[in-house]
């Protein structure tokens, strides 16, 4: 007569093959479980979308033989005057490239205008 299986015979079978799954992906010899399910909450972020825009963007222009076109440079120029000042559209009189109010400190018409320092 056979013996039944017991449930502690089915613990102990699904704990061996489980070992021998990890060993077999320790020695690299177990396909790697790939799923775009898991990936979904990922790609469909849209941190990871404008990351991945900006990031390519960003390498295209990096290795692009052209210099960039003014109307890029003017939107860069829009983060601060620092960066307006490396484009070299600093400082911008209104309507030019490179003039935003927001690098408009006093209002004047002059966007990342040169100040005094104060000497104390």
């Amino acid at each position: 007569m056979a013996k039944k299986p017991s449930m502690l015979d089915d613990y102990h079978r699904q704990g061996q093959e489980a070992a021998a799954r990890r060993n077999q992906s320790s020695l690299g010899l177990a396909k790697a479980r790939f799923s775009l399910r898991a990936l979904k909450p990922y790609l469909l972020s849209r941190w990871t979308a404008w990351g991945l825009m900006i990031g390519t963007l960003l390498g295209l222009a990096s290795i692009s033989p052209w210099t960039p076109t003014p109307p890029l440079l003017h939107a860069l120029a829009r983060r601060n005057c620092a960066t307006a000042s490396e484009l070299g559209l600093a400082p911008a009189q209104r309507g030019e490239l490179g003039y935003w109010e927001s690098n408009d400190r006093d209002a004047d018409g002059i966007a990342c205008e040169a100040w005094p320092r104060r000497h104390n």
